[in-house]
């Protein structure tokens, strides 16, 4: 399995005025193909909250690299008609982009990290007072949504057991 990180050639040299090459920042993502992350990970327990930590890590770097892709190429497909941009380039950022997308559905899998919620990095998690509102709104967001569709199917058999009356015309 091979995994190709950070910008393309032709992204740097389209890209390379706005800050230095990320291909450094995201060399180290194509380790996550073996289930166990960073330089301690042999030595750490597969359950362990270090390794799950480092784990996280390597998945918010990954996902800011699929950011970084997601602006150049909607930078290329905004300027496309426009001159000095070449399309194969931004279909180059696209393809890298589905690639970023596939490898982070892998690394999400492998890593047990895509079964919670991604918190930016830095951010407080939702206490549990936060957590019992947002699941009771959509729990009768649900229970509405599912009313609503009840009475629909209610109402149409309604309409197809009621006796056909003939029309009469006045």
């Amino acid at each position: 399995m091979s995994f190709s990180f950070g910008p393309s050639s032709t992204q740097q040299s389209l890209y390379s005025s706005s800050g230095p090459s990320q291909s450094s920042t995201f060399a180290d993502l194509g380790a996550f193909s073996s289930g166990t992350f960073g330089p301690d990970a042999a030595a750490l327990d597969a359950n362990s909250p270090e390794l799950f930590k480092e784990n996280l890590k390597v998945v918010h770097t990954h996902v800011e690299h699929i950011r970084s892709l997601v602006h150049a190429a909607l930078i290329g497909i905004q300027k496309a008609y426009g001159s000095g941009v070449n399309a194969t380039q931004t279909a180059a950022t696209l393809q890298d982009l589905k690639q970023a997308i596939a490898d982070l559905q892998a690394l999400l899998v492998t890593s047990g990290v895509g079964a919670l919620p991604l918190l930016p990095p830095g951010a407080d998690p939702p206490t549990e007072a936060q957590i019992l509102e947002q699941t009771t709104k959509a729990f009768n967001e649900t229970w509405a949504l599912r009313a609503r569709h009840q009475d629909a199917a209610a109402m149409v058999a309604n309409l197809l057991q009621a006796p056909d009356l003939p029309v009469t015309r006045s």
